[in-house]
């Protein structure tokens, strides 16, 4: 009856279906070439690879519902039955976030709530409160974002000119052919399309001004064209418009090389934010120091930077630890850039506070794995005299060492820690390509607890996905 097609219930059955599966998995996008085989229906495999589609894509819970994918899902899996968006978050729920040690998110208001939620729920599931108190990672790149558009929300005038023309060439097909073949003609070799740049994403006014000084040439050459010139009038740059412009492009490619780098997603980033930060320090003092129409932006982008990263005691100290825990730096050369960006006053009470604070981090990675190794009890030394085969051997000089450490102790004397022989060896020589991950993983013998609090320290993402 199973098997027989006019049984309503025939369509429930695990039949196989030929079907072409992928060799290997998925590659920028594009599916590789595949080998024919078999597929079986099946409801939960199918809602487990949708949850992970929601987090590869990072994509909202409630996509599930929207009626594109419901069409979709009846052309291409008509058995599979779409629920709501409840579904997805129960099998998230499964996973479990007990074990979760930063959460990086831009710095919104409500994710300052939902961080300070968030913690109080770690802590009632058992989380060590040590631990919860670095939880809320606050995003580098947003803020080294928010830092620059900051400088440029007063932009000079060129900027406005070039921008102009751009937007005058690139709104006709046909000025836009022009100028291609006017570019031809100039053998200019067009590397980058002429862009236009979104206002409030300075990162693209940066790639919309590199694009028009590649086309500086051709811009000059357009003065001739009567159009061009009744159509922008005063809004065509000269000379020093072009110049003006060249000096910015040049600036902003400090701060875009550093997005870039920072924001990198195939090797470890997070122990380069502390020299990231300390960069855009400089580069932000030097512009003030420079005056005019720089130092204004200057001027605003330190205003920004000191909001968020001039105040140790409201920033993650996660940044630092990073910076510590990679052994090229360890603590070399901190003490002098906390002096530089914060002043003597006020860098040695911060260089203080991170150097104590990674210490208690590390003593609370100490106890839990203490804890998790079962305790071996003492078992005393006993000698009778009544025969020598029942002397009990032992280890009594191990017992005397013992007891010789614990006086020791006792009377003032500390134990050296994993920390503290990690931060007495010198540092590694620069090397250009450098696999932290596996410095620590080789090094792990001999720093175990400290090698588990480096991979997580390490492993704090740049960004998360957005709910």
């Amino acid at each position: 009856m199973v098997s027989c097609l006019k049984n309503p219930h025939s369509k429930e059955t695990r039949q196989s279906l030929l079907t072409f599966q992928a060799v290997t998995s998925l590659t920028d996008g594009q599916p590789t070439v595949g080998e024919i085989g078999t597929w079986v229906f099946n409801q939960e495999s199918i809602m487990r690879t949708l949850v992970e589609m929601i987090i590869i894509d990072e994509l909202p819970f409630r996509f599930e519902e929207g009626i594109g994918f419901r069409r979709f899902i009846a052309i291409a899996c008509p058995r599979f039955i779409v629920s709501s968006s409840q579904s997805p978050r129960k099998l998230f729920a499964r996973v479990g976030l007990r074990d979760v040690f930063s959460v990086t998110v831009d710095n919104a208001s409500s994710n300052d709530t939902a961080m300070g939620f968030l913690k109080k729920k770690l802590v009632s599931w058992g989380s060590s409160t040590v631990r919860e108190k670095y939880l809320h990672m606050r995003c580098i790149a947003h803020i080294l974002n928010l830092v620059v558009q900051d400088g440029l929300k007063d932009c000079d005038s060129s900027v406005k000119k070039v921008r102009e023309v751009v937007r005058y060439v690139r709104n006709s097909p046909a000025r836009l052919k022009k100028f291609k073949d006017l570019a031809d003609w100039l053998s200019i070799e067009q590397r980058s399309s002429l862009c236009l740049d979104v206002p409030t994403r300075w990162n693209s006014t940066y790639l919309m001004l590199q694009s028009a000084l590649t086309y500086q040439k051709v811009f000059e050459s357009l003065e001739s064209d009567c159009s061009f010139k009744s159509n922008l009038g005063n809004s065509i740059p000269d000379f020093m418009d072009w110049k003006s412009v060249g000096s910015l492009v040049q600036l902003l490619k400090c701060f875009y090389d550093m997005t870039i780098r920072i924001s990198d997603s195939l090797y470890v980033t997070s122990n380069t934010f502390f020299t990231g930060i300390s960069d855009l320090y400089c580069l932000v003092k030097g512009m003030v120091e420079v005056g005019g129409a720089v130092g204004v932006m200057g001027k605003n982008m330190k205003t920004k930077f000191e909001k968020y990263w001039g105040d140790v005691e409201k920033m993650n100290l996660m940044i630092f630890f990073a910076n510590i825990l990679d052994p090229r730096d360890k603590l070399e050369y901190m003490p002098t850039q906390f002096n530089h960006m914060y002043g003597e006053e006020k860098g040695k009470p911060f260089y203080d506070k991170v150097v104590a604070a990674l210490a208690e981090l590390f003593d609370d990675y100490s106890t839990s794995a203490s804890s998790t190794v079962s305790s071996v009890p003492s078992v005393p030394v006993s000698v009778q005299a009544t025969s020598a085969s029942s002397v009990s051997v032992g280890k009594p000089q191990h017992f005397l060492k013992s007891q010789i450490k614990k006086q020791r102790l006792e009377s003032g004397g500390k134990k050296q820690t994993e920390l503290d022989m990690y931060l007495s060896e010198g540092i590694v020589e620069e090397e250009e390509y450098f696999d932290i991950l596996g410095w620590w993983k080789i090094n792990s013998a001999r720093f175990p607890v400290l090698s588990k609090l480096a991979r997580d320290v390490l492993a704090i993402p740049i960004s998360t996905v957005a709910s």
